[in-house]
């Protein structure tokens, strides 16, 4: 008698189909996005060649080192040489590239050390698959959150947003928003484990990582028994419970959590101790390129007075586009609070804080990551939180959808005249 096949049933494969696919058709359609726009710029640099030779010639570091530009030379402007630099070479002392923090550059210097590729090519491909994952993952927590429309629609943003051009090339954004993204749905999600490890390694991918205390701390403020006695901490707790604060762990986790940034804050000063023998070496090599500095965070006249004082249309310091791009996200900044007011802190955290230590310098980068500032627009264009109650929003939601569809068109062209100017050596961020 033949063997019998038992097959599983219709359900299970049903069940399955309908969990995988909503994810492999976003991260396909991202994907299928990224390709083309390679494509065009591989066109345009075969037919328009226009490196900037005196860019190339006159930075320190640059691929190659010696002589003329190469393709390669496109992939790798500003900080990817940097980073590609730091994966080859390792930190050394008084070398001004410690300034970039380490887990990028450690991790194209491990896979690279097992697949043998160039670690230009490396670095392109590894930002480009982290980028994916981390809009998927972004994409996922706002469908699980809210809906899948407007989840739909906060990745678009995302992906057209300008800043987003530093997800195609192989700066440290994607892996920081795939930490950050991590962090997020952990603590929404209750899954522990990513909370922690996301919190954990975002100080060693970027200085701001160490501030993710704020948003950990408010949930350990919101669990915290609430005292009987009518003292100012209890007013204090009432607030935090009815600022929208959710309590995802126990206060023992939650406790964990907040030690996390500050332990990772602590590899990286190990890390750098163990590699150049100084574990401030990075904080000095900072002061070679004079932009970030602690206390431009408590000199707010200053803050105010650099807004007002744009010296280029787009440059390494006084750019009017990093500040029109500050001055979108204050414009939006009410929308966010309408849509859920927990995301307040990660507007601090990722957009104020680093416009204020760096006067504005590469801030439509560090903005990249930003994402309320997608989930805003997209609550714009779908009119939730938007309207007063009872409105028909039929016609508003109709007219918005081709405003959004306009909108989207404007800033996804200057994500790709972004792009064009990085991969021919002009400044981006």
């Amino acid at each position: 008698m033949p063997p019998v096949t038992v097959l599983p049933e219709p359900g299970v494969f049903n069940g399955l189909r309908n969990r995988v696919a909503p994810w492999l058709q976003v991260a396909g359609l991202l994907a299928l996005g990224k390709g083309l726009l390679w494509v065009g710029v591989l066109i345009s640099l075969i037919n328009w060649p226009d490196l900037d030779r005196f860019q190339f010639d006159n930075v320190g570091v640059r691929i190659p080192q010696e002589g003329s530009p190469n393709y390669l030379s496109h992939l790798a402007t500003w900080d990817t040489a940097h980073y590609v630099h730091l994966a080859t070479k390792g930190y050394r002392p008084e070398d001004p590239s410690c300034a970039f923090y380490p887990l990028w550059p450690t991790l194209i210097r491990l896979i690279a050390g097992v697949t043998h590729e160039d670690p230009v090519l490396l670095a392109c491909l590894m930002g480009n698959a982290l980028a994916v994952l981390a809009m998927v993952g972004f994409w996922d927590t706002v469908r699980r959150e809210w809906d899948l429309r407007l989840a739909n629609w906060a990745v678009a943003m995302f992906a057209v947003f300008p800043g987003a051009m530093f997800f195609h090339v192989g700066y440290s954004e994607p892996l920081f928003m795939l930490l950050i993204i991590g962090l997020w749905r952990g603590l929404l999600g209750r899954i522990w484990w990513m909370a922690f490890t996301s919190a954990l390694l975002l100080p060693t991918s970027r200085a701001v990582g160490v501030f993710a205390v704020l948003p950990i701390g408010l949930a350990l403020l919101a669990s915290w028994p609430e005292p009987t006695q009518r003292t100012l901490w209890s007013r204090i707790c009432r607030q935090t419970v009815r600022f929208g604060i959710q309590v995802p762990f126990s206060p023992a986790k939650l406790l964990a959590l907040l030690a996390a940034p500050l332990l990772g804050w602590g590899l990286y000063l190990g890390f750098m101790g163990w590699a150049t023998g100084n574990p401030w070496e990075g904080f000095a090599a900072q002061r070679h390129w004079g932009v970030h500095s602690v206390t431009n965070l408590v000199n707010l006249p200053k803050f105010i007075f650099k807004y007002f004082q744009p010296t280029a249309w787009h440059a390494f310091s006084g750019s009017v586009l990093d500040r029109l791009a500050f001055g979108f996200l204050l414009i939006l900044l009410p929308a966010v609070m309408r849509l859920d007011r927990r995301l307040l802190p990660w507007i601090y955290i990722l957009g104020i804080l680093p416009a204020m230590s760096g006067s504005f310098t590469s801030f439509l980068r560090y903005e990249s990551t930003v994402f309320p500032l997608s989930l805003a627009l997209a609550a714009w264009v779908t009119t939730r939180g938007t309207l007063p109650p009872g409105t028909d929003n039929s016609a508003h939601c109709s007219r918005r959808t081709w405003l959004g569809l306009m909108l989207a068109a404007v800033l996804f062209a200057t994500q790709v005249f972004l792009l064009w100017r990085f991969v021919n050596f002009r400044w981006v961020g």
